[in-house]
């Protein structure tokens, strides 16, 4: 009966192509991450500083690393995987 509900299978594929554009995205987003060089640093720099007649060396604030974007793996790719599958059983003639 699902199989030929015409708002089911409009639903599936409108999901399934949301999923998949979201996966492209990911995609190209992850290349553009890949292809951009990081800085080379040559290590911590050491600046000093006079504060009341004391010497003292003042190391600069560590900056926060974003996490790696393949941490996650691309679940858009895991989840249009897995419609696929959903897909291919359910529609199975």
């Amino acid at each position: 009966m699902l199989r030929t509900n015409k708002l089911f299978t409009d639903a599936i594929e409108y999901v399934y192509k949301r999923v998949y554009n979201k996966s492209l995205a990911e995609d190209e987003k992850y290349r553009q991450q890949v292809r951009s060089t990081p800085k080379q640093s040559t290590g911590p720099q050491k600046r000093r500083a006079t504060l009341l007649n004391q010497s003292s060396i003042l190391y600069p604030t560590p900056k926060m690393m974003r996490p790696p974007v393949v941490q996650n793996e691309n679940v858009f790719k895991k989840n249009l995987f897995s419609m696929e599958k959903f897909m291919s059983v359910f529609y199975r003639d």
